[in-house]
């Protein structure tokens, strides 16, 4: 077995082909996590797995994209899903009765959240 050039000895943890191939599937998994959220409506709600797995998701999905320059979803889809979850999120809200502040203050959260993953997208994209 032939040795690998020294150039190709690469350090990093997500560097290697099967690495790389990992994160990146990795990512496909959380993506579609947040996909299937989106389209069972009896999932997508504020108690149920829109804030407890699709929100973290949408995070993971810019922190891992942004951190080792792995393909996000196309800033379109993003952009997608940040209207559709804020218009879900201002219709269920006051529903749940939350103490004062908490609406205003969870919804920046979230804005920040998807914005995050759109800067994220559009550079990647180059769009």
């Amino acid at each position: 077995m032939a040795e690998p050039e020294m150039d190709q000895w690469e350090t990093g943890n997500f560097d290697s082909a099967g690495a790389s191939q990992f994160l990146g599937e990795l990512i496909e998994d959380l993506v579609e996590q947040i996909e299937d959220i989106f389209d069972d409506e009896d999932r997508f709600s504020l108690d149920d797995d829109a804030e407890c797995i699709l929100m973290p998701c949408v995070e993971l999905v810019a922190l891992l994209c942004e951190r080792y320059d792995a393909r996000p979803p196309k800033p379109r889809k993003v952009q997608k899903w940040h209207k559709k979850y804020l218009k879900m999120y201002d219709a269920q809200i006051d529903d749940l009765e939350p103490p004062e502040g908490y609406k205003e203050e969870r919804r920046g959260v979230i804005d920040k959240t998807f914005n995050w993953l759109e800067s994220v997208a559009r550079t990647y994209h180059g769009e």
